[in-house]
């Protein structure tokens, strides 16, 4: 199989490209997208029932091709392109493709901070080692946030923003440990505008059976009372 452009693996980015690329690919300027999964599922945010391999029928009726269980082992030039070889559980795929696009995330750009010399405990995966306030386990006089912060939070940009806040106003009123603040993450909404559009807030089901708690699901679909105003949708529900 041979696209014109290969994203590997499935967060918020790589799903959002290959959606906008599916465009291109009806227009012509692209002459196919394939999306490659390590998992069986890409967007771990989205634990809900409703999202499982069927998620991505309305991706593949955009004409993505997309392939779930696959580790990428090796990435190679070739005359055409770029050849991927990615050996599933019964076989082993190759795929050939002008470009590829590793849509496996971030790391923190910290490690020329000289953070040992500060006695800051970090790593290279999970950043700098805080506690509940934002505060270096290591090193009091320190707070992080956000991506350099091995924080309970997830990993988006309004967390970002809210993180910051928090740690700027905890290192300003450190030395009063009782008016120091930490972060409260239950109602952080979690968008992500694909086809069809995902949306997430509160506890995930299975966070809410972990802490103990009764609850009521309920399930709707609503595919055939709302619209898209651009690209109506047969994939419509919500989850409460």
């Amino acid at each position: 199989m041979r696209s014109g452009l290969c994203l590997r693996n499935a967060g918020y980015q790589a799903i959002r490209a290959s959606d906008a690329l599916a465009c291109d690919c009806r227009s012509g300027r692209v002459c196919g997208v394939s999306l490659l999964l390590r998992r069986g599922r890409g967007m771990a945010a989205f634990q809900s029932k409703m999202m499982r391999l069927e998620d991505y029928r309305r991706t593949r009726d955009l004409g993505i091709d997309v392939r779930l269980g696959l580790q990428v082992t090796s990435i190679t030039r070739s005359s055409t392109g770029v050849e991927i070889r990615a050996p599933g559980d019964t076989d082993d795929h190759h795929f050939g493709s002008d470009l590829v696009v590793h849509g496996a995330g971030r790391v923190p750009e910290i490690d020329d901070m000289r953070l040992d010399d500060a006695g800051i405990e970090w790593d290279t995966v999970r950043s700098v080692a805080v506690n509940e306030f934002l505060q270096s386990v290591s090193n009091p006089a320190v707070y992080a946030a956000s991506d350099a912060a091995a924080s309970a939070g997830p990993p988006l940009t309004p967390v970002a923003v809210y993180e910051g806040k928090i740690a700027a106003y905890n290192l300003l009123k450190g030395a009063n440990a009782s008016r120091i603040i930490k972060p409260n993450y239950d109602g952080i909404l979690t968008l992500v505008f694909t086809v069809p559009s995902l949306a997430s807030v509160g506890l995930q089901e299975g966070a809410a059976r972990d802490r103990g708690l009764a609850f009521r699901v309920s399930q709707e679909d609503t595919s055939s009372c709302i619209r898209r105003a651009v690209l109506p949708s047969d994939t419509l529900g919500s989850r409460l």
